[in-house]
């Protein structure tokens, strides 16, 4: 069996895990909630609070819940029953974020589609909403995954993959240089909120594409051969 798969199957039984369904369970539950609430409140602009929520708030926090059920320990001390038969460490840390990240994607997915359907019932615009939000949702997704998994490849039992979270909500609230490696400036930017650095939303979708390509590279790199 190639390390790929090793490490794909090995992450898809956490991923089964009571703790991980929760989380992705509670992550949906919570963007029909905020829907709901934001179409009570103000029907008009519930579509953009939506996003907010489900972006701002259910996106890092579900990419922290899954890295707790899947490395929660360390990403080397998780692989390390598996490369002691000769499994590649780097090629399973590879296969095993990739995974995570695309569980994370899914769920964007779903979360984003879910909220805008509840948020948009019986105005017009769904749909062009929907085509325009869900490939950020995408880039998002995945650059917070990326984010957490290279996180918990620092400190005692991966502990730093707290580190990340707490840092995007600080400095990715803001605009300017410190702004550019966190998620959260991307995203509020091309939900139409303040805009990173003066950048078009090509770039700013650019941005969180090469944050998801280089922390799922750096995961891997972090570990030894």
């Amino acid at each position: 069996m190639s390390d790929a798969v090793l490490g794909a199957r090995w992450v898809a039984g956490r991923l089964r895990s009571p703790r991980a369904i929760v989380a992705l369970s509670l992550a949906l539950a919570v963007a029909v909630g905020a829907a709901l609430a934001e179409r009570g409140a103000s029907p008009l602009s519930a579509p953009s609070r939506t996003i907010e929520a489900v972006w701002g708030g259910v996106l890092p926090l579900t990419s922290l819940a899954l890295a707790n059920a899947v490395f929660d320990g360390g990403v080397a001390t998780n692989l390390w029953g598996l490369a002691r038969f000769g499994a590649s460490r780097r090629r399973l840390a590879w296969s095993a974020t990739a995974l995570v990240m695309l569980t994370v994607v899914l769920l964007a997915v779903a979360a984003t589609s879910l909220g805008l359907v509840i948020a948009y019932r019986g105005l017009p615009g769904l749909v062009p909403d929907l085509l325009a939000s869900l490939p950020v949702a995408v880039a998002g997704g995945a650059a917070y995954a990326g984010w957490v998994a290279f996180g918990a490849t620092f400190g005692r039992k991966g502990g730093g993959r707290y580190v990340p979270v707490l840092v995007d909500w600080w400095l990715g609230s803001g605009v300017g240089l410190m702004a550019l490696p966190w998620p959260r400036a991307h995203m509020q930017s091309l939900a139409g909120g303040p805009v990173v650095l003066d950048l078009t939303p090509a770039a700013s979708s650019a941005c969180l594409w090469l944050l998801a390509v280089l922390l799922w590279w750096g995961t891997g790199r972090r570990l030894a051969p």
